[in-house]
């Protein structure tokens, strides 16, 4: 499917710029100019008649830039500059109604700055102020890619700002020059074009003021981009030098030295601009659909968490989690190991694996959790807080933990089974022991020497600390020691 159009609507009455953008261009485009005299209907019907001119099958929204106080939620305009009957006018849903199509409706400053993040300098720029200045002073933000309009739409208005005795409008917009220097700004340029050295001082203190502004909203905003526009920038030669060395008393020179300051220099800007907004709508659904979706992924990530705790914490063995490069202990079942250990969790979290093993393991141990894949079990001797020692069985595992690359490990307490295998093993010992004691006693000649190996090896098989061997007199009256083996 190719590439569907926009309409772009420029209003700037008495002037109209109506154009279909498709692919960043203005593939046809039509000037109509309105009797501001007449009444609100008719105006808008021959808006409207223009806008059926360019109109076909491919285009798939209307976006209106209008020099006004703008509901852009609802596309409603207020009071428009120069068109006295248009005090409250719903574009929004009167085109709506005859286009079928979505229309979008903001004010010319917030136009021209989705202009510049979508068709001009601001495209790989996330954060962008679009200043234009022409008969007034306004401004568009964007913030984190989509256009910023503010409660009421009334982001931007830093031309309302109070300055020395008026506001910033009067001293950085072009009716500074008949006001302040009694010249109109168009001759005031074309004097400063052929060499008028007056004329270029009233640029340079132009610029200084105009840098002046644009300090403040650095300040407030901190973009990475500021673009200008309109009327104004038909002199920027001549004012831009001391706008910018002005720009340089900012209190904080990296920021400034980090904004990219540029002119607009797209032709057809106004409906460009316009058409934008059908853009940023677009990714604001995008971006919406994102978050929502985000917001269900974290919902289950959440209830998943929360299972995985109620697990986690009613397993009976001992979990420790440890970051696998630091070895820092991030997490653990509390309660478990509260009682094994005796310590708390707070505590463990200055603790490595190293500090659970006796001196004697800690260099195996340490081999151990450098291992790449440590899934294998192996056998240790914990201690405990006391120093009490036990013998336990590891299984280990890597882990994503809290963006850690980690290391699992469940610990088995195997103390009861050592104990029941050495028992085992002793008593697998005994038919042999006899039969060593038979071999013995059918061999040798001197009873006394078979009766100390007796013992000894009795101590031996059965890991007893000592053995004595008593045997009983002739009279069978009294037990008399014979031999003994061990302390």
């Amino acid at each position: 499917m190719s590439e569907r159009s926009i309409i772009g609507v420029d209003i700037s009455a008495p002037g109209v710029q109506i154009g279909r953008v498709k692919a960043a261009k203005v593939e046809k485009s039509k000037s109509i100019r309105l009797d501001i005299n007449q009444s609100q209907d008719e105006i808008l019907d021959h808006i409207a008649l223009s806008i059926s001119q360019l109109m076909n099958e491919n285009v798939a929204g209307i976006g209106i830039g209008v020099p006004s106080v703008v509901d852009d939620v609802n596309g409603i305009v207020y009071h428009v500059t120069r068109i006295p009957s248009w005090k409250e006018v719903h574009l929004k849903s009167k085109l709506e109604a005859r286009f079928k199509i979505p229309v979008y409706v903001n004010n010319d400053a917030n136009c021209f700055a989705t202009g510049v993040k979508y068709f001009g300098q601001g495209k790989n720029y996330r954060n962008i102020v679009g200043l234009i200045i022409g008969t007034g002073m306004g401004a568009g933000v964007i913030i984190d890619n989509k256009l910023f309009s503010g409660s009421n739409c009334g982001v931007g208005e830093f031309g309302k700002l109070p300055f020395k005795d008026s506001i910033y409008e009067s001293y950085c917009s072009i009716a500074y020059f008949p006001k302040y220097n009694k010249i109109s700004f168009a001759r005031a340029l074309d004097r400063a074009k052929n060499g008028d050295e007056r004329a270029k001082k009233i640029f340079e203190k132009y610029g200084y003021l105009l840098g002046t502004a644009i300090k403040s909203i650095v300040y407030t905003y901190d973009p990475e981009m500021i673009v200008l526009g309109g009327t104004a920038v038909e002199a920027y030669d001549y004012f831009k030098d001391s706008m910018r060395l002005q720009m340089k008393s900012f209190l904080f020179e990296k920021t400034m030295n980090n904004i990219v300051l540029d002119i607009a220099r797209e032709k057809n800007f106004g409906i460009l601009g316009a058409a934008a907004l059908y853009l940023d709508a677009g990714y604001r659904v995008d971006l919406d659909a994102m978050r929502k979706s985000q917001r269900t992924i974290q919902s289950a990530l959440d209830q998943a968490e929360k299972q995985y705790y109620k697990v986690f914490n009613t397993i009976s063995d001992p979990i420790f989690i440890f970051d696998k490069k630091s070895h820092k202990f991030l997490d653990c079942n509390e309660a478990v190991v509260k009682k094994v250990y005796g310590y708390s969790k707070k505590e463990l979290s200055g603790m490595t694996p190293l500090d659970l093993h006796p001196e004697t393991e800690r260099e195996r141990v340490k081999k151990r959790i450098r291992v790449t894949n440590p899934k294998q079990s192996d056998t240790f001797t914990h201690v405990t807080r006391s120093g009490k020692e036990f013998k336990v069985e590891i299984h280990s595992d890597n882990i994503n933990f809290n963006r850690h690359k980690a290391i699992i490990s469940i610990v088995r307490d195997i103390s009861e089974r050592v104990e029941a295998e050495r028992n085992a093993n002793q008593r697998a010992s005994q038919p042999a022991l006899i039969l060593k004691v038979a071999e013995r006693i059918n061999a040798a000649l001197d009873l006394d020497s078979v009766l100390f190996e007796i013992v000894d090896s009795v101590r031996e098989s059965f890991d007893y600390s000592n053995v004595m061997l008593l045997l009983m007199n002739k009279n069978k009256s009294k037990l008399v020691l014979n031999s003994i083996s061990g302390v």
